[in-house]
């Protein structure tokens, strides 16, 4: 084996480094109750946050949770960028709050600017996006249950929200590509 110098070894530190750190938040967030009530929903959480902390993305670099007082005064803010947060913008998420007259698993909220142009035909504000983390044994394995959903996802579509749905194989096939679809719409507003 040979033994690396300068900026090799620099690159090996580093990775040795920031693999030690993300195992450490990894399991801590796993235990943590504020991340979700299921396995599923803590596991996309996590792959969010982390992702936006560690990896490159286009505008976001990180997710708060924000209960729904706070939320809700942060939308009547008069601010330019009412997202923007410690200096970064930010995703901000409501975790098992009411929405279109049902409890979603996750809201997710940004402040859009769609361009900030007049030619985008669209208004700055704040959006919103409902993800739901369905677990088999709540989701899909009854008709009853399908129904459900399908009447939850046009309740929230009637009141102008988009929804995500993931299953939770999606999750623990491909965490990261769950977290990168959620970012994804986010950075659509920009």
């Amino acid at each position: 084996m040979t033994k690396s110098f300068g900026f090799n070894l620099l690159q090996e530190q580093i990775l040795d480094r920031l693999a030690a750190e993300l195992a450490v938040k990894a399991e801590t967030m796993e235990r943590v109750a504020n991340y979700g009530d299921t396995p599923i929903e803590k596991l996309l959480l996590s792959s969010i946050i982390l992702s936006l902390r560690y990896l490159s993305h286009d505008v976001y670099r990180q997710c708060l949770i924000t209960s729904d007082d706070v939320m809700e005064a942060r939308r009547g803010l008069k601010t330019r960028n009412p997202g923007f947060f410690n200096g970064e913008n930010t995703i901000f998420v409501q975790k098992q709050t009411d929405v279109a007259g049902w409890r979603s698993d996750f809201v997710f909220n940004v402040y859009a600017f769609w361009g900030d142009t007049p030619e985008s035909g669209r208004k700055p504000g704040w959006e919103r996006m409902i993800v739901e983390c369905d677990g088999h044994d709540f989701h899909e394995r009854t008709k009853e249950q399908a129904a459900r959903d399908r009447e939850r996802d046009r309740s929230a579509q009637l009141a102008g929200i988009e929804i995500y749905r993931f299953t939770g194989s999606e999750l623990w096939r491909d965490p990261l590509g769950c977290a990168d679809q959620v970012i994804q719409w986010a950075n659509k507003r920009i």
